[in-house]
């Protein structure tokens, strides 16, 4: 019985799950860079159910795109080609949320970061989560 096309199966989906977990990280960065108040404060200090929301939303937004970046990478017959396909697939993502992030921010006629962070307004992080989840989708379709 030949076993090694099970591992490596098994080899795949740990670079895969060991990429997934470096982008989300990265993610996590970028988002703490385009935010203009410090997301840990707010969240595990100050209890701020509104920005801890829109982390959330962020979050989903996150998984969503690097499952389209790691779903959607066609076959390049190399390993090491799809993974540096995903790479880029989900780089392109994470520039597209970060620039609808700046456009939101901009379109809406008040700062969003004062109703999330002074206010606490849990309707605001609802919308800017809600709007992330979307744009998310939207970068899913176009890359898958």
């Amino acid at each position: 019985m030949n076993l090694s096309p099970i591992f490596a199966g098994i080899e795949h989906t740990a670079a895969y799950f060991v990429l997934g977990l470096i982008v989300l990280v990265l993610g996590r960065r970028v988002f703490d860079w385009l935010t203009p108040y410090n997301l840990d404060h707010e969240v595990a200090e100050k209890n701020n159910v509104a920005a801890g929301i829109t982390e959330a939303g962020f979050y989903i937004a996150l998984a969503l795109i690097t499952h389209a970046a790691v779903a959607g990478t066609p076959p390049l017959g190399s390993f090491y080609m799809e993974m540096a396909s995903a790479v880029i697939f989900f780089l392109i993502g994470l520039i597209a949320l970060a620039v609808g992030r700046w456009v939101l921010h901009r379109t809406v006629p008040f700062s969003i970061d004062k109703e999330v962070v002074e206010d606490q307004n849990v309707a605001v992080g609802v919308v800017e989560a809600g709007f992330y989840i979307a744009l998310a989708i939207l970068i899913h379709c176009a890359v898958s």
